[in-house]
């Protein structure tokens, strides 16, 4: 949830295209355990009140997590800043492969020059 710059990847695509349902889960509760399930049109209608239920679904702790989720993404302008950083990003990745100022080349390019990764414990 955001983390392509929109609310949804979907809400990306071509107007029109719109899954009959959604799953939320992590992005969702921030860390806090939730799940949610976003149905619209036919597959809305398939669902009714206790036909579906989840171990994180609707309790009280994990819906507020979600709520202040959702108000900390809208209040500090979370979604234009994921669109800003992707751009520089890819923008870094297509240029140079290095946008920050400082950045140290990964593995790979270490190999490339010749140079031994360091080792992992």
């Amino acid at each position: 949830m955001g983390r392509t710059g929109a609310w949804m990847a979907h809400h990306l695509l071509a107007p029109g295209i719109v899954p009959d349902v959604v799953t939320l889960a992590k992005g969702l509760g921030g860390g806090i355990p939730i799940g949610a399930v976003v149905a619209s049109g036919q597959a809305a209608a398939l669902l009714e009140p206790g036909q579906h239920g989840t171990t994180f679904g609707g309790n009280p702790v994990a819906c507020a997590a979600a709520l202040a989720v959702i108000g900390t993404i809208r209040s500090q302008s979370l979604l234009e800043r994921v669109q800003q950083l992707g751009s520089a990003w890819s923008r870094g990745a297509g240029g140079r492969g290095r946008s920050q100022p400082g950045a140290r080349p990964g593995p790979a390019a270490r190999r490339r020059a010749g140079r031994r990764a360091p080792a992992r414990c």
